[in-house]
């Protein structure tokens, strides 16, 4: 079975012709799938010299034919043979090579593509990081607080949102706080501790806190070269006598 994508162009494109000889026009054809007369005899003439072969209707490789800087066949053996014998990397590999002479030294990303190719590069897997999980004999003992801006102001204020999280622990109110857009308060309880079950728990009490940032400045008008705000100078009526430095006045 071929892939998918190849398939699905072939069956494409065999429609065009079965469509054309269905409606006895390849205008109307062409029409029909919006394409133009180009594409369509474009596909029929490849179709037809294959000796009707469905597989001329794939798409081609785009490969460039030539490739003027494609590292050489002696240069790739020795790549592999310096490899296997010193285990050094691309960077090292380039810097010996041209210590020795060696014209025309692949760079430090030609290299590993060589390496690679040959199957001389191996991944070192990385262990996963293993998350620490507390529990707490008491509610409130630890805590996690994120700090975040609200995206719209309050007042001309900037707000920043704090979210504390309890670790797990026994049900109940455990921090200290209200989250001032509900207004929320646990009854019967003076500090007004608010607990909030996350989703990931029942065991787990989440509070916001929402506060107001400093007022913004307010912006005053753009001063002069004296520091003092220009005033709008009066108009000059036409014909009236001025004066200019070192000359003498009209009249």
């Amino acid at each position: 079975m071929g892939h998918p994508i190849r398939e699905q162009r072939i069956r494409q494109r065999l429609n065009w012709f079965r469509k054309a000889q269905e409606l006895g026009s390849v205008t109307d054809a062409c029409v029909f799938f919006g394409i133009s007369r180009k594409t369509y005899y474009k596909w029929w003439h490849r179709y037809a010299a294959s000796q009707w072969d469905r597989l001329s209707l794939a798409d081609r490789s785009r490969r460039p034919h030539r490739h003027p800087r494609q590292v050489g066949t002696r240069m790739a053996r020795r790549l592999r043979r310096w490899r296997r014998r010193t285990g050094y990397g691309a960077r090292r590999l380039a810097w010996h090579l041209r210590r020795k002479g060696v014209p025309r030294v692949p760079s430090v990303y030609g290299i590993p593509r060589v390496l690679q190719r040959a199957g001389l590069l191996t991944r070192h897997r990385t262990r996963p990081k293993q998350q620490q999980h507390y529990v707490m004999p008491r509610p409130g003992d630890c805590g996690q607080v994120d700090i975040t801006y609200v995206p719209y102001r309050v007042d001309g204020r900037q707000v920043f949102q704090y979210t504390a999280l309890d670790h797990p622990a026994p049900r109940g109110p455990v921090l200290p706080g209200a989250d001032e857009l509900s207004g929320a308060r646990v009854p019967g309880d003076p500090a007004g501790r608010v607990p909030v079950p996350a989703e990931d728990g029942p065991d787990r009490q989440r509070l916001h806190v929402h506060q107001l940032g400093p007022p913004e400045p307010r912006r005053r008008p753009r001063a002069g070269k004296s520091g003092c705000t220009p005033s709008p100078s009066p108009a000059r009526p036409r014909g009236s006598a001025t004066a200019a430095s070192g000359r003498g006045a009209r009249t």
